[in-house]
């Protein structure tokens, strides 16, 4: 519609939509994290299933069954799945309710736990290689 007197747009100016909402980028990028780093866990059930398969394993040696040693490993192996099921499920309630960066750190623990037993794993290759080179035992 136009102004018959003046030829001008008779519509009041819509207020311009901001396009750089900080909440609303802060959600997106939550959002975005929890959804990438999820989907790594689900892509991680994939090997963990074979090390699941392999760590009754333990069992092998005679009277392994009678020590606590394979039933802590075949316990921790087996419980793996229950880490990230439960902190996903807690991170997206933080999600709904708001609370970003509890969500955003939620999720991000069996991430923190995978990278402390590489970690761990590495630190034990190269010790075990050093105490092989050298000669010590």
């Amino acid at each position: 519609m136009t102004d018959a007197a003046t030829g001008a747009d008779a519509r009041p100016e819509a207020t311009p939509v901001p396009t750089s909402d900080p909440v609303r980028a802060a959600r997106r990028r939550t959002r975005v994290w929890l959804i990438v780093s999820q989907a790594l866990y689900v892509c991680s059930l994939l090997p963990w299933l074979a090390f699941a398969g392999l760590s009754v394993m333990a069992f092998d040696a005679p009277g392994s069954t009678e020590k606590w040693q394979p039933w802590v490993f075949v316990g921790v192996i087996w419980s793996y799945p229950l880490l990230p099921f439960t902190t996903s499920i807690i991170s997206w309630i933080l999600y709904a309710r708001g609370r970003l960066r509890g969500a955003a750190i939620t999720t991000a623990i069996p991430l923190a736990v995978l990278l402390l037993v590489v970690a761990a794993l590495v630190v034990v290759t190269v010790v075990t290689t050093a105490s092989v080179v050298s000669g010590v035992s």
